[in-house]
């Protein structure tokens, strides 16, 4: 009798759901055919008067420059990764090699590490053992 009133009460639901589903599928669908058919592109903002965007590599241009990877005029195409650490010192030494082997096709890419008061020496570890990151 208990798993009878159960089933009765969540009735509405197990009907509903299938519905509300289909629902959120053509409205996503309409959505991003709205987007196709009438959308604007997207830009990063006007550039500089030599090409290049505003950014930490724009007195350089390093970042639009640097031949390694293929690019879209006008668009960057390096990247700063940040880290944030608070005695992550295994993980730091785990994970961030193959952060710096994933980054290492440009070289206006940055990795920078931001520290948060550790006491386990990651600082001090990365500033040694990554001489490349910041």
């Amino acid at each position: 009798m208990a798993f009878l009133k159960r089933l009765l009460r969540s009735l509405p639901l197990l009907l509903l759901s299938p519905l509300l589903m289909a629902i959120s599928m053509v409205a996503l669908a309409v959505t991003d055919l709205l987007w196709k058919c009438v959308g604007k592109p997207v830009t990063l903002g006007k550039p500089g008067t030599d090409g290049t965007f505003p950014g930490p590599h724009a007195e350089t241009g390093s970042c639009l420059r640097s031949g390694n990877v293929p690019s879209v005029p006008g668009f960057p195409t390096c990247a700063s990764v940040v880290i944030p650490n608070w005695n992550g010192k295994e993980l730091i030494e785990k994970y961030l090699p193959s952060v710096i082997a994933a980054l290492a096709g440009d070289s206006g890419n940055e990795i920078i590490v931001v520290d948060n008061g550790s006491t386990d020496g990651s600082a001090e570890f990365v500033a040694k053992a990554f001489p490349s990151v910041r």
